[in-house]
């Protein structure tokens, strides 16, 4: 088939992805990624493709690999981002999945710390002061995927693999105990791995279902008082996980009802908006990420981070001794417990004593320094 056309002519030259093209460049992902591949065999797909693929699709908001490579093959601005032709084939689906899995979560870290030294060298990152905050993303699940967690092991074989894996050495002091008479052991506690196997009996029948019979595997949801389905507002992430997303976790806020979350940490530089640095993690939203961010961006992006911002979230007490220690100055409320509890006292009704270093309470008496 021959024809006169190209896709650099069908593109318009002010198309959003022809000028990504232009100012990111993602060549160093081949020597990134080349001890990864073979030298011999069938070749694979371009790894710097299959991130143009991935960016292209988070860009996009496209969480479907399959209906990712069908806007492709119609889209002809991605094929030549991806630097395909007309008469191409792009590549299979699976195959960003294979190479994904295969790169590693430090590859993205690396393409997403790459970008932002592109922001510093287009001065658009001044890296003083970062406006940290915490963020709730939707995972791509439903509550009603959450089902109890499983132990697999249970209480008696754990003891008993205690006992196997760490037997008492000949010469030890409890290998020299001179055995007890039958008459003083039956006053001695019993075997810990029977008294476990005594907890584990199931409680009588009642008569209404099938009698139980024995498993090494222990639902949460047949524990008295675990119901087999959350109840709403108080489904615990220890008690229950998403079986089609694990690492999402419950979360709830003010104004929207609990949903399956990962609790986004972004850290904003002040200058022009740029996100420097995010962490997420499902569980975690207090100030636990903050710090190793923080280090980050002073270690692997140069940034000389002297103040940092935040909402009263991040008011605690070990973590502005954390940013005193390492040199930033905090501008972060503190938190407001007055209210939380009835029948306490809040904060604002102690008075400070500079001299003495104490506050003391309506009552007159001395509330002492325990730590922070």
């Amino acid at each position: 088939m021959f024809y006169q056309i190209t896709l650099d002519e069908l593109v318009p030259q002010d198309d959003f992805y022809r000028i990504l093209e232009g100012a990111v460049d993602l060549s160093f992902v081949r020597h990134r990624t080349a001890h990864l591949y073979s030298y011999t065999g069938r070749p694979s797909v371009d790894p710097e493709v299959i991130i143009k693929l991935l960016l292209i699709a988070y860009l996009d908001g496209t969480t479907s690999e399959r209906q990712l490579m069908r806007q492709v093959q119609v889209n002809l601005a991605y094929q030549r981002y991806i630097g395909y032709d007309l008469d191409e084939i792009v590549p299979d689906h699976s195959a960003i999945s294979r190479n994904r899995s295969l790169f590693g979560k430090e590859l993205f870290q690396e393409l997403f710390d790459h970008v932002v030294k592109l922001c510093i060298q287009a001065g658009l990152v001044a890296g003083v002061h970062q406006s940290v905050d915490l963020t709730m993303v939707h995972a791509n699940a439903s509550m009603d995927s959450l089902v109890p967690r499983e132990v697999t092991t249970s209480p008696s074989g754990f003891v008993d693999q205690v006992f196997e894996e760490n037997p008492v050495e000949p010469g030890t002091a409890m290998a020299d105990v001179i055995p007890l008479t039958k008459q003083e052991s039956d006053l001695t506690e019993p075997d810990p791995r029977q008294r476990v196997l005594e907890m584990e009996q199931p409680p009588p029948s009642s008569g209404t279902g099938p009698a139980s019979s024995p498993s090494d595997v222990v639902v949460l949801s047949a524990v008295p008082g675990v119901s087999r389905k959350p109840s709403p507002g108080r489904t615990s992430n220890q008690l229950y996980y998403s079986r089609t997303d694990p690492d999402a976790a419950v979360m709830s806020s003010r104004d929207k009802p609990a949903m399956l979350a990962y609790a986004v940490h972004a850290s904003v530089d002040s200058r022009a908006n740029v996100i420097a640095l995010e962490a997420t993690n499902a569980t975690v939203d207090d100030p636990i990420p903050v710090p190793a961010m923080l280090q980050h961006l002073r270690e692997k992006l140069r940034l000389l981070v002297a103040t940092v911002a935040a909402d009263k979230r991040y008011g605690r007490g070990w973590f502005y001794e954390r940013l005193a220690l390492t040199g930033i100055r905090a501008y972060i409320p503190h938190r407001d417990y007055g209210d939380v509890h009835k029948g306490f006292w809040g904060f604002s009704y102690f008075q400070y004593h500079p001299k003495e270093d104490v506050y003391t309470c309506p009552d007159g008496k001395k509330l002492e320094m325990k730590g922070v």
